[in-house]
């Protein structure tokens, strides 16, 4: 360190030697500017993972069918969803199952089907519901809250029935709750 007072030692070049200390404070700043960096990334993501918990879409008989598990404490900040499901984030409603289907010719939104979901817990009970349809964010779609709270591996069946298919087509997603 230069005392007050004193040259400091220079290279051939004219710049200043960094002194030890200097030099230390200089890679703890920089270290402390990552770990900040750091940190904010990690929490940014933290705060966005629990939204979507999981998401698939299958393409069945000219229907996109986009299935959503999400958590219903998230769901409920869209006012469509906590009017219509008002048991949302309570007890045997913690999660949100949201189902979208796209007609994959025209590329509309299907906003007249009939859907019911089927969910297989770990427990091996099922529970079965008829999706309700509502616009969320000017999007039509089909959603009920389900109890999945356990830990473990539940499986989905998703049930469409529209004009065009009478029949029902089934789509299927496996979740795990990590718990």
């Amino acid at each position: 360190m230069v005392k007050h007072g004193q040259t400091p030692r220079v290279f051939n070049d004219g710049i200043p030697i960094q002194t030890e200390e200097k030099r230390v404070g200089t890679i703890m700043n920089i270290l402390m500017r990552r770990l900040g960096l750091g940190a904010a990334l990690l929490t940014a993501l933290i705060l966005a993972t629990p939204a979507a918990r999981a998401q698939q879409q299958q393409t069945i008989d000219g229907l996109h069918v986009n299935i959503g598990v999400v958590i219903a404490r998230w769901a409920g900040h869209f006012p469509e969803e906590s009017t219509s499901h008002p048991n949302l984030g309570k007890t045997g409603s913690d999660h949100h199952l949201v189902v979208s289907i796209t007609d994959t010719k025209s590329g509309a939104k299907v906003a007249d089907a009939e859907v019911r979901a089927d969910v297989l817990g770990p427990d091996r009970q099922v529970q079965e519901k008829r999706l309700v349809p509502r616009v969320t964010s000017g999007v039509p779609d089909y959603s009920e809250a389900f109890d999945m709270s356990r830990p473990g591996r539940y499986r989905i069946t998703v049930y469409v029935k529209t004009k065009a298919h009478p029949k029902p087509l089934v789509a299927r997603l496996n979740w795990t709750n990590p718990g």
